[in-house]
C-alpha cells in the first residue's frame, strides 16, 4: 500500500471521528524519517490505522498519589544552578556523561511533532545501544497523550522528579529507558541500551532544564 492509499484508508476508518488524520500522518511520516533507533521498544503508531485494524489499548499515566511506583522514584532538576553543564539537547541539559561518552553527540535531528518539534541526540553508537535523549515539546503535551502516538513497549510505572514517568528495560531497580514529563509541553525519552540501567539513573538526576 502506498502513501495515498494508506492516507484514503485511514481517511475512511476515521470519517465519523473530529480529528485531523492528515496532520496526524504527516507528522507520524516526518518523525519516522528519523534514525532507528535498534534498542528502543517505542515507535510512532498512527491513531488512524491502529483503529482501521480494530484499535489499539493505549497505557494509561498515572499519578504519583493514585499507585505505589513499580522502579524506584528518580530526581530530577536538583543540580546546583552553577553546576558545568556537559551536554545540552533542546533545553535539556546534561551534567553528568559516563566515562568514554563524548559531550558532542553523533547526530542531532530535529523532526516536526503535531504543531510541535522532536529533537533526538545520539551520543554513542547512532543510539543503536548506546545513549539516547529525545525532547518533544508543544504547547500543552503531556505524557498521556505523548504516548498516545509514541508506544512505549512494556512500560513500567515510576516517577521523575515527582511527575509521572514509564520505564521499560527493568533491571533490579533502575531501567534503561525512560520518559516522562518534567512540564507540560515537554516530554523527555533517555534510552541507554540493555545492562546500563544504572548508568541512565546517573545521566538522568543529573539532567535540568
Amino acid at each position: 500500500m502506498n502513501g495515498d492509499e494508506f492516507r484514503k484508508a485511514a481517511d475512511a476508518a476515521t470519517a465519523s471521528i473530529v480529528f485531523d488524520s492528515r496532520a496526524v500522518l504527516d507528522g507520524v511520516y516526518a518523525k519516522n524519517r528519523r534514525r532507528t533507533r535498534g534498542r528502543r521498544t517505542m515507535a510512532a503508531v498512527p491513531i488512524a490505522a491502529a483503529l482501521a485494524v480494530g484499535g489499539v489499548t493505549l497505557p494509561s499515566i498515572i499519578s504519583p498519589s493514585s499507585s505505589e511506583t513499580a522502579v524506584a522514584a528518580y530526581r530530577f532538576d536538583t543540580t546546583p544552578a552553577d553546576a558545568p553543564v556537559v551536554a545540552e539537547v533542546d533545553g535539556i541539559k546534561l551534567h553528568y556523561l559516563p566515562d568514554g561518552v563524548a559531550a558532542e553527540p553523533i547526530s542531532l535531528e530535529r523532526s516536526p511533532y503535531f504543531g510541535g518539534t522532536s529533537t533526538s541526540g545520539c551520543f554513542e553508537d547512532a543510539c543503536v545501544s548506546g545513549l539516547g535523549v529525545s525532547v518533544t515539546r508543544r504547547p500543552g503535551l503531556t505524557l498521556e497523550e505523548h504516548v498516545k502516538v509514541n508506544w512505549f513497549g512494556d512500560p513500567v510505572e515510576t516517577t521523575v522528579g515527582g511527575q509521572p514517568a514509564l520505564a521499560n528495560g527493568v533491571k533490579a531497580d533502575d531501567a534503561a529507558g525512560l520518559v516522562w514529563s518534567p512540564e507540560v509541553g515537554v516530554v523527555v525519552e533517555v534510552h541507554f541500551g540493555k545492562g546500563r540501567a544504572a548508568e541512565l539513573r546517573k545521566v538522568v538526576e543529573a539532567m535540568s532544564l
